[in-house]
């Protein structure tokens, strides 16, 4: 919900309420960080396992409490 270093804050990053993103937006974004030594692989696994990640948090957050 934010920052790696603001652990435990709800307010979402700074930076994307500085863009006057809608809260849903604030609350659903995933920060990736790339560096010299992220491989291609890497990224495509990322790829090939994100769509079904995003799916199952889907679902479970469409369950009723």
């Amino acid at each position: 919900t934010g920052a790696a270093c603001a652990a435990g804050s709800h307010s979402g990053s700074h930076v994307l309420r500085e863009m006057r993103l809608d809260k849903s937006v604030l609350q659903g974004a995933i920060r990736f960080s790339l560096g010299s030594e992220t491989t291609r692989e890497e990224i495509d696994q990322v790829l090939e396992l994100l769509p079904g990640l995003v799916e199952k948090l889907r679902k479970t957050a469409a369950r009723p409490s």
